[in-house]
């Protein structure tokens, strides 16, 4: 137990206080194949003092005075008050002369890791006289409650220790050759995640851990049963965060066990963002969609799911309605002579939303253009409301109504109704893809403006072009380095007030002397690629590695940044989609509010008109305004208990019109108060007939 807490004391302290920069090859390049767990605990002094890369950041890390402030911090530690007598010499040695990160690896025995596991320890030291400082070591061992059997290279200063029930110096033959070691899957894992060596990861052989999960779990605790579930799902956990050609990243990767049903559901076919943005990109947010190759992959799991459940359910499964529901959606039309499969046939399998200088856009990749042109040809001769003007397509799509419902509902303006609720869209093609905007002008600017590949952008600003990725975004970010750099320095000054260290926190330069850029960018995604299944996060190198990675806070950090973006403009958009929906309602009542004026020569009393019900909102006329409003218990907070308010108006040829929201068209003489003293819904939701022409939003 004694060895065990030293092993757990040790980690956490260097974890706080590790040092320079490391002498030998990280330790799982030397590692077993039967290894179980690996953990590389990085130093907090590489992350503050060592620049990772060239960008403004990293060289903000060389300037002569952060060194000097990182060595003065050094040197005061192991000193300051508060620290005892019997921690100082472990913090010397942490401080002083140990210049690698620590490294952890339990080995399992017969593929089975278990209590009694043999664990490999290696880091590396710099001392004066390497040749002693095993004595002074075995001393600081035992003084820690603990002898292990050691070894240390007098030349290089790599330092290994091997603990574990009965280990002796003969263990060391444990540490297989470098060659072995890097042909395994954990260090592959590790790579991927990781390729300086130096920053935290976590490698879980999860196959190796199941007996002792069975275990846990056995004393029935919800809890320990999920992790029971999934373990049984996945063969291997890797988890980390560090650099990759020299950009900040960090991961969580899931191997799934081979033969995974479910995998087969996922889109399988390379994906490649090449489509350009008119200048810079702002941002990007893409999925990957089946084809049709996928679709026999995906019955195929979903056979397998029902077969599994047969017997559980007296009358068929909810796994086989989901196969049938399945394959009636490839039948699906939803276009002339379009159908679902005809999608995952001709298009995809990316799918792509984003903006640039030009506008916000959606983009398609056309995989088969004589599909293409023949799925035109027929919307072509099956839409009236087609057109084709300078390389700009526009179709206006108008809902299909089952015949007899204009009749049935009694006004003879259902077919204008009809086509209010449909949606105008224009697109042109850009080599392999299809580019839709809501307006023509927005396809035009983007002729006026440089084409840049999305793929190269990301490439150069996070080091990945997204081929891998399931869903995900990426983003620009204003003002994280400056705002990084200063959360820093501020860290920076309380160590120095904490610790006494001597050195002046204002001698180091500010954000604006650096001239650091006003913008990084960062993206996050899951991503399918080789069999692996990951959550990532990829980020410019900086200071932010110091301040966050330790207590995972890069992953809240990137995960902000992008919902801060990217989140709040889909919860917009569908926010929007939902008050335009309950506006559509609203003609049947402005056409009885019309017919009455013109019958009495003065607007119908409240009550008059019957009110129209939908699902949590209602549309009604209160004898001066029509009123939509959104209930108390509405799904969409945003518009809970808000209203839309619609005001008569008598227009310049005496004619009554309506004014809506906040909007000032169209002309002529308000009948009732402004709609816009009366609408509490936020502008950034309004239809664009309702926004006020003088804001943009």
């Amino acid at each position: 137990m004694k060895r065990l807490n030293f092993l757990i004391a040790a980690t956490l302290i260097a974890v706080q206080f590790p040092a320079l920069q490391a002498k030998q090859a990280p330790l799982q390049q030397s590692l077993p194949a039967n290894t179980g767990v690996y953990l590389r605990v990085p130093s907090a002094w590489d992350w503050l003092g060592a620049a990772k890369g060239s960008r403004p950041l990293d060289k903000a890390m060389e300037h002569p005075a952060h060194r000097d402030a990182i060595a003065a911090l050094r040197a005061a530690v192991p000193t300051m008050q508060g620290v005892p007598e019997s921690a100082r010499p472990v913090l010397e040695f942490l401080l002083n002369e140990q210049v690698a990160p620590l490294e952890i690896a339990i080995l399992s025995d017969g593929g089975v890791l278990s209590p009694i596991s043999k664990v490999l320890i290696q880091t590396s030291v710099q001392s004066s006289d390497l040749a002693e400082f095993p004595k002074r070591f075995a001393s600081l061992m035992g003084e820690a409650g603990s002898a292990m059997p050691m070894q240390i290279d007098t030349k290089t200063g790599q330092l290994r220790l091997v603990a574990g029930m009965g280990a002796t110096d003969a263990d060391f033959k444990l540490f297989e050759s470098e060659k072995a070691a890097l042909a395994s899957p954990m260090h592959k894992a590790l790579e991927q995640i990781d390729d300086s060596g130096k920053a935290f990861a976590l490698w879980l052989d999860v196959k190796a851990m199941r007996p002792l999960i069975a275990m846990s779990a056995g004393a029935g605790d919800s809890s320990a049963q999920m992790v029971k579930t999934m373990s049984e799902e996945f063969d291997a956990v890797a988890v980390g965060w560090g650099g990759s050609q020299g950009f900040g990243r960090f991961a969580v990767d899931l191997y799934p066990k081979t033969g995974s049903s479910w995998m087969n559901l996922l889109p399988q076919a390379p994906r490649r963002l090449s489509l350009n943005s008119a200048g810079d990109l702002d941002w990007v947010f893409s999925i990957a969609l089946p084809t049709d190759a996928d679709v026999p992959r995906i019955e195929k799991a979903l056979a397998g799911f029902e077969k599994e459940e047969q017997g559980t359910k007296s009358e068929g499964s909810e796994r086989k309605s989901v196969l049938q529901s399945f394959r009636d959606a490839q039948k699906t039309v939803i276009a002339p002579e379009l159908t679902l499969l005809d999608v995952f046939k001709t298009f995809g399998p990316e799918l792509v939303v984003f903006s640039d200088r030009s506008g916000d856009f959606l983009a398609l990749r056309v995989r088969d253009k004589a599909r293409y042109q023949r799925i035109m040809s027929a919307i072509k001769k099956a839409s009236p409301s087609y057109q084709f003007s300078a390389g700009i397509h526009k179709l206006h799509f108008v809902p299909p109504v089952a015949e007899g419902d204009a009749e049935e509902s009694g006004f003879a303006e259902f077919g204008a109704l009809q086509k209010l609720l449909g949606s105008l869209t224009f697109w042109r093609e850009e080599q392999d893809w299809l580019v839709f905007a809501g307006t023509p002008q927005m396809l035009r600017d983007r002729n006026r403006l440089k084409a840049i590949p999305i793929d190269q952008q990301m490439q150069r600003s996070t080091g990945d072009a997204g081929s891998a990725m399931l869903i995900g975004a990426h983003a620009k970010v204003d003002k994280i380095g400056p705002r990084t750099w200063n959360y820093y320095l501020g860290m920076l000054g309380v160590l120095a007030e904490v610790t006494g260290a001597s050195f002046d926190i204002a001698s180091l330069p500010s954000a604006m002397e650096l001239q650091l850029p006003p913008q990084s960018e960062a993206s996050l995604a899951i991503e399918h690629n080789g069999g692996r299944i990951s959550l990532v996060g990829r980020y410019e190198n900086t200071p932010a590695d110091a301040l966050f990675s330790q207590n995972g806070m890069t992953m809240v950090a990137t995960v902000a940044v992008l919902s801060a973006i990217a989140i709040p403009a889909y919860q917009d958009y569908t926010h929007r989609a939902q008050v335009i929906a309950a506006f559509a309602q609203a003609s049947p009542i402005e056409l009885a509010v019309s017919k009455g004026y013109a019958v009495a020569g003065k607007l119908p009393r409240a009550g008059s008109i019957p009110a129209i019900e939908g699902k949590d909102y209602q549309v009604s006329w209160d004898g001066s305004h029509i009123l939509i409003k959104f209930s108390e218990t509405h799904s969409h907070i945003p518009l809970r208990d808000a209203v839309l308010a619609i005001a008569p108006i008598l227009t310049s040829n005496r004619t009554l019109g309506f004014r809506c929201g906040n909007s000032d068209s169209p002309k002529g003489k308000l009948l009732t108060d402004s709609p816009e003293l009366v609408t509490t819904l936020a502008g950034k939701l309004l239809p664009s007939a309702c926004r006020a022409a003088r804001k943009i939003e």
